[in-house]
């Protein structure tokens, strides 16, 4: 099942870092050329938990509940062409982008609310969603550590 963009825009996503290679991740929706996205998205598309299985385990594991409870989160797509340009409408500046800072709160990540900042791409916003690292979020990638590890909010809220 796909969720395509209710909007006039198709979307695009980049992943970027906040300061550098050791901070934490935010995703950027945006808006791209609707003919384009519909040409590629079933080519290169992510899923709406693009974190995928380790999500699922996150929330799991905060909630104490078999994997299988949540396995139906990963059931819809949402379908974005990472890396896409940005809509000519924005970059020649006909119309100015809307910028909105969509922040998960206590136990998501950046992928939390990817269906509300899909739909605000679709109509021209530009979504910042980063994943916070200070012990909000049910599953990070921590990448200050060599390898990177896998971080789950009840590892590292076990003595509180």
């Amino acid at each position: 099942n796909y969720l395509m963009p209710s909007g006039p825009y198709g979307v695009g996503h980049k992943i970027t870092r906040a300061r550098g290679e050791t901070s934490p991740y935010v995703v950027v929706y945006y808006p791209i050329d609707r003919e384009t996205y519909d040409k590629n998205v079933k080519k290169s598309g992510c899923s709406f938990m693009l974190s995928g299985d380790k999500d699922v385990e996150g929330f799991s594991k905060i909630f104490k509940a078999p994997l299988f409870i949540f396995g139906t989160m990963k059931a819809y797509k949402l379908m974005s062409l990472q890396n896409a340009k940005l809509h000519s409408d924005f970059v020649d500046g006909e119309k100015k982008l809307t910028p909105v800072v969509l922040s998960h709160g206590l136990i998501g990540n950046s992928t939390f609310y990817a269906t509300i900042a899909y739909f605000l791409a679709s109509y021209g916003c530009i979504v910042y969603a980063p994943t916070h690292t200070d012990k909000s979020a049910n599953y990070f990638k921590d990448i200050t550590k060599t390898p990177p590890e896998d971080v789950f909010y009840d590892d590292y809220n076990k003595d509180r």
